[in-house]
């Protein structure tokens, strides 16, 4: 009994990642407006996972915790940030992503 090979055996992980952004800045150096673009590829990515199985010398099935392949994930985005200096004396900043 115990672990089936093909859950002990993983492959291993490549990731890649790009991004491209730039910052600007207007009236002075009070406004700052920033952006970016990225994408991530995962490839064999590798998680934890609960079985249960049998693990000698117990005869009794059990939960074990494995690591697998669950495949591929892309994960792509955009994040944009403002920054105003209204008066020196306060900054407002507003910033999103996706």
């Amino acid at each position: 009994a115990g672990t089936p090979p093909e859950l002990v055996n993983i492959k291993e992980q490549e990731i890649w990642s790009y991004e491209l952004g730039g910052r600007l800045q207007f009236l002075d150096g009070r406004l700052s407006l920033a952006s970016a673009l990225y994408r991530i590829d995962w490839d064999n990515q590798t998680t934890q996972q609960q079985i249960i199985t049998v693990v000698p010398p117990n005869p009794l099935p059990r939960p074990v915790l494995i690591n697998a392949n669950v495949g591929e994930t892309r994960i792509t985005g955009v994040e944009l940030e403002a920054t105003y200096l209204p008066i020196d004396a306060l900054e407002l900043r507003l910033a999103a992503s996706y």
